[in-house]
């Protein structure tokens, strides 16, 4: 790790825990996209920085996920749009 990236901290990061947002999907849509939009910023002046970012970003989606209620597609359509990016 070079020495920008360890001294970069991730906004999104602390927001993504396991189990985070409960059953209800849209603060996690919410969450979502913050996340996008801090990668994306970041991915114009440090791109090896903002792809630690992405990968962080996929390691905890999963797990902050797992309790979210899917039934009306819209975490899933959040979730591909997200890593369509990535």
């Amino acid at each position: 790790m070079n020495k920008a990236s360890s001294k970069h901290v991730w906004t999104f990061a602390s927001r993504f825990r396991r189990g985070a947002f409960g059953w209800r999907s849209d603060p996690a849509i919410t969450r979502i996209k913050e996340a996008l939009t801090e990668i994306k910023a970041l991915n114009r002046k440090e791109p090896m920085l903002a792809a630690e970012g992405a990968v962080l970003f996929l390691i905890k989606l999963s797990p902050s996920l797992e309790n979210i209620d899917s039934s009306s597609g819209a975490i899933g359509t959040a979730v591909g749009s997200a890593t369509s990016f990535l």
